[in-house]
């Protein structure tokens, strides 16, 4: 079993180098179940959810049992945002519809959120300011 927190010399999903990580795969289907309670009470209601592939995928399906389909609120998720390109860029892809309102969730920040990005954990000295936009 991996741990959740990691040192050492990583390369992030945007390429950026890093001396840590953490590693949402250490968490068990049990926790993510009970993250996505969490998430779910934040939320409020939602109808469709989005996992950004990979880490945002076992989130993404905890999630289903929460989703009430007689909503248009779509909810894009991931497990760690590290510069906010892979949630920036599905924001952008996903739930065009002008009739749909759009909640972006993510389990752990390694810094700044974008703008309707939400976080249950945020790390404040992950990324340096310059690379988070």
């Amino acid at each position: 079993m991996s741990n959740l927190f990691e040192t050492g010399a990583f390369v992030s999903h945007s390429g950026l180098d890093l001396d840590w990580k953490i590693n949402c795969d250490a968490l068990s289907d049990e926790d993510i179940k009970c993250l996505a309670a969490v998430i779910a009470k934040r939320i409020g209601r939602f109808g469709f959810v989005y996992g950004i592939p990979s880490g945002g995928t076992r989130l993404a399906i905890a999630l289903r049992a929460y989703a009430d389909n007689k909503t248009m609120v779509g909810v894009i998720v991931d497990d760690v945002l590290t510069t906010g390109k892979s949630m920036l860029d599905a924001m952008k892809t996903k739930y065009r519809s002008k009739a749909m309102k759009v909640v972006c969730f993510v389990i752990f920040a390694r810094g700044e959120l974008p703008e309707n990005v939400q976080a249950l954990f945020i790390c404040t000295n992950g990324v340096p300011e310059d690379m988070l936009r």
